[in-house]
């Protein structure tokens, strides 16, 4: 059964009603704590009524804002989100922001009372925020998949990876400083129209802010899986071409070794075949009939015929010695008294007085001359 909390509450400011705080315990479950709140505009009931969405903030400054609410004429049912209570003590600024406008409701109060059960940890939200970043989490994720499935090297693998990283940290970051300058605004609240609605205004700017910021997302991530979807392709046929080669290198280097053993195996065959003791034998043979024919030789020549047979010998016509089987040769010294020198002849031409206009009719005589000259 559902602990119903029944207020009066009036988009003027003006028309303050007297409101019953809203109290539940630390840990409620959803759905045990509904608030149904009339909506009125200078006292009088605010028929236009067509969206509404709740907001507050915190005893631990944490704050849940755009939780949607029904509405039904200028009523608005809210089922308190469990969120709202996981902070114990009393929320001071608690309202209603109504047609996706800055048009507020007055602020009334929710006690949270100290609870046995775990409530979970407090903490911002924002139930559009949750879906931008659900959705996008979820692309991310099918993307990350999608490429784990493909076969690409490891370094593209490693470079999209972190490209995704980068992003998901981006938007992160961003998201955290949205909520981070939504907290500071909603502290500074004052009890003004003016102030509330900036305040509100401000929330909706961060809001549309995240949806650009979703949109965003969104196309680059439809850029990056089209990217994948153009170049796997490519990859794939740069993959198998780099293999292909490795392939060819290596059944090259096969044949190379299957040709290096064929011949080591023809040379190891050619080594088998030669008979090492046979040669030693034959060589040893061949010097023994060698020795023994000039042995043979030897035996059978007579020396002293040999040397009865050589009586004489002459060298151009004159008796030559011939002593111990030797021929004793003696040459005698040519007679060049009468010859003339090199020397000799380049003095004889010097003293002749030949100009050089000087003609010699004998041929021969000047070839001589010019040959003893230049000898």
């Amino acid at each position: 059964m559902s602990n119903v909390h029944k207020l009066k509450l009036d988009i003027s400011k003006g028309f303050i009603n007297v409101n019953e705080p809203v109290g539940f315990r630390q840990g409620d479950g959803l759905g045990s704590t509904v608030i149904q709140a009339e909506i009125y505009d200078h006292g009088q009931p605010f028929t236009d009524l067509s969206t509404a969405s709740f907001y507050c903030t915190k005893p631990d400054l944490k704050v849940v804002m755009n939780d949607p609410a029904t509405v039904n004429g200028n009523k608005i049912t809210y089922i308190i989100n469990p969120q709202v209570g996981a902070s114990s003590g009393t929320i001071e600024r608690a309202f209603f922001l109504v047609n996706d406008s800055p048009i507020s409701t007055e602020n009334f109060q929710i006690k949270v009372l100290n609870g046995t059960r775990l409530a979970g940890d407090s903490t911002d939200y924002l139930p559009g925020f949750d879906q931008i970043q659900q959705e996008w989490q979820a692309k991310l994720e099918e993307l990350r998949s999608e490429i784990k499935n493909i076969d690409l090297t490891e370094e593209i693998t490693k470079a999209v990876n972190e490209g995704m990283n980068k992003v998901q940290a981006d938007v992160n970051d961003k998201v955290q400083s949205t909520i981070d300058a939504i907290n500071i605004k909603m502290k500074d609240l004052d009890a003004t129209q003016e102030s509330v609605n900036k305040a509100i205004s401000d929330a909706n700017t961060s809001i549309e802010k995240l949806k650009k910021l979703e949109l965003e997302i969104d196309s680059w991530l439809e850029k990056e899986h089209q990217y994948v979807v153009d170049n796997v392709n490519k990859w794939k046929s740069e993959f198998d071409k780099q293999l292909l080669e490795e392939e060819e290198r290596l059944d090259t280097t096969d044949k190379t070794i299957t040709s290096l053993n064929s011949r080591l195996d023809s040379i190891s065959a050619s080594i088998n075949d030669i008979d090492v003791p046979q040669i030693n034998a034959d060589v040893k043979k061949a010097k023994e009939d060698s020795a023994a024919a000039l042995t043979a030789v030897e035996s059978k020549a007579d020396k002293k015929d040999l040397d009865s047979k050589i009586e004489g010998a002459t060298l151009n016509g004159k008796a030559v010695v011939v002593s111990n089987k030797k021929l004793n040769i003696q040459v005698t010294p040519p007679d060049l008294t009468n010859y003339a020198t090199k020397d000799d002849v380049k003095t004889i031409v010097n003293s002749m007085d030949i100009q050089a206009d000087d003609k010699i009719e004998d041929p021969e005589l000047l070839a001589r001359i010019k040959a003893r000259a230049g000898a």
